[in-house]
């Protein structure tokens, strides 16, 4: 292990600080790099005016194991972890990025942070899960998803600003099936989440998708799923699942959970139904589930029209 560095407390002056670890057996050690520098401000009460950090990392599951965490080293299935992050920034305008390489494959992480605005990004052309993770399932995944956390300004009752949450993603695959975009909003309240909407537009086009509601931490919840979809067999998943299927849907469902009872009602009505030389022209099911949440009560009616069957 080695430490080196320069400290200088006057106006805008650089502090600077160097660190080099080196741990396990000589032929393969596992590393750790560090360069952190601060500069500080005209006035030093304030603290720096800027700081910045570089981290290179290369090292491997059994650091986990010397550092007293066996249970990581035996969870892990890569054998190392190589990595170079960069950040720096005002105090109250940071931001970061890096790149992990294992042997399941890489991941780019991104991280900002611009006064009480916060955002995160993590994307990778390929992971192999059962390479990194040895109880994961024996599958990859790859795309990229993002978050970002902002207040909103206090109601004008005076109830505490929530904070939006919005959480994006594009080119998500698991396995063999994918996602080409989608996009939630919520606020993050105190005591709740409110859902305020979801948006998957290779579904949507032509139509619409609507969810909003309320989750509770309480595990009480309300929400509602309001929705048009022209054509199902746009989405690659459910040509992969069942092939030859077409058909549009539209449906109204709203579901209550309070912990003692559960109220879920709505109807799902199904047009132009293709499937196997089966065609229905229209198929409507409404229905509700109600009652305490092991042992619920279930009424359904079904109601169609124009069926054909081949044959």
């Amino acid at each position: 292990e080695r430490t080196t560095g320069t400290l200088d407390l006057g106006p805008s002056a650089e502090s600077r600080l160097e660190l080099a670890i080196r741990s396990g057996p000589e032929a393969a050690p596992d590393r750790v790099d560090v360069e952190a520098r601060a500069t500080w401000g005209e006035a030093l009460a304030d603290g720096p005016a800027r700081v910045g950090a570089v981290v290179d990392l290369d090292v491997s599951r059994q650091l986990a194991r010397r550092a007293g965490a066996p249970e990581v080293a035996e969870l892990l299935a890569t054998e190392r972890v190589r990595g170079h992050v960069e950040a720096g920034g005002a105090l109250d305008d940071l931001s970061a990025e890096g790149r992990l390489e294992t042997d399941a494959g890489a991941v780019s992480l991104e991280a900002s942070m611009e006064g009480a605005r916060y955002a995160a990004a993590v994307e990778t052309e390929g992971l192999a899960l059962h390479q990194l993770i040895g109880t994961a399932p024996e599958a990859s995944a790859r795309g990229r998803v993002e978050a970002t956390l902002a207040p909103l300004e206090a109601g004008p009752d005076g109830e505490a600003a929530a904070q939006r949450v919005t959480v994006r993603g594009e080119g998500l695959a698991y396995d063999v099936y994918g996602l080409e975009a989608f996009e939630l909003v919520a606020d993050l309240h105190e005591e709740h989440v409110e859902l305020q909407s979801l948006d998957v537009p290779h579904l949507e086009r032509g139509g619409h998708l609507d969810l909003e509601g309320r989750v509770g931490f309480d595990g009480d919840v309300d929400v509602r799923l309001d929705a048009r979809l022209p054509q199902l067999a746009r989405d690659p998943n459910l040509r992969r699942l069942v092939p030859g299927l077409r058909a549009g849907v539209e449906l109204d469902l709203r579901a209550r959970l309070d912990g003692e009872e559960i109220d879920a009602r709505g109807h799902v009505g199904v047009t132009a139904l293709e499937l196997d030389g089966t065609e229905v022209e229209r198929l409507r099911v409404t229905g509700r589930v109600h009652g305490a949440p092991g042992l619920p009560r279930a009424n359904v009616s079904v109601q169609g029209a124009g069926l054909a069957a081949a044959g």
